[in-house]
């Protein structure tokens, strides 16, 4: 659980530090994590509260961005609600959300502090908002980036699909109401936010 965005630290870094091919106007970027870590290591992690980074062009606050997928082949579906009250309302295919301090705890993930921070951090979002789908295994896949809304302008996706072996898990956590759906690129799903729409197709050219 995050704390309160009034004293949350986030996990940034500075927009000119990044390559500007991760950052296109509206698009899903195919990336190997072996890339995406090697150019971060000339990058330290910047901890900015969450309250001044929201409003800050100059920083993209990163986002670890999950879609579940159970073994019949459908997907997790939800409406958002939480403390982004500029998404409320929107179909959400995607589980993840800031990086906090709490993610940099030791771990057996070999390599770079960022691959700790990114799989940290979608990892205890799953946990929390979705804990029945747990098990499974989960894939990177690349970056997603919209500088379309106030809200995309300040954030990067860091995007992985998670394979549960649950057989339709129900027991929401934190996502209530959940749905299972076969196809969310439907023209027929309506009000599905911008980023969810980058994943899946990130997902579909990258398995």
């Amino acid at each position: 659980m995050s704390p309160s965005s009034s004293a949350e630290l986030v996990l940034c870094s500075p927009t000119a530090s990044l390559p500007p091919a991760w950052l296109p106007r509206s698009g899903a970027v195919p990336l190997s994590e072996s890339a995406l870590l090697a150019t971060l290591a000339y990058t330290p992690p910047v901890w900015l509260p969450r309250s001044i980074a929201e409003t800050d062009a100059t920083h993209k606050q990163w986002i670890p961005y999950g879609l579940i997928q159970e073994p019949s082949g459908r997907w997790a579906c939800y409406r958002r609600r939480g403390t982004e009250s500029r998404l409320h309302g929107i179909r959400s295919l995607g589980i993840g959300g800031h990086i906090n301090p709490i993610d940099a705890r030791p771990t057996d993930l070999a390599g770079s502090p960022w691959r700790s921070l990114f799989w940290n951090g979608f990892l205890r979002e799953l946990a929390e908002e979705l804990p029945a789908a747990v098990p499974g295994q989960s894939h990177f896949l690349g970056l997603i980036h919209e500088d379309l809304s106030p809200v995309g302008r300040v954030h990067l996706g860091v995007v992985f699909l998670h394979l549960t072996t649950t057989p339709n898990p129900m027991d929401p956590g934190e996502l209530n109401p959940l749905e299972w759906i076969r196809d969310p690129a439907s023209p027929d799903l309506d009000n599905l936010e911008l980023w969810s729409r980058l994943a899946f197709h990130l997902c579909r050219t990258t398995r």
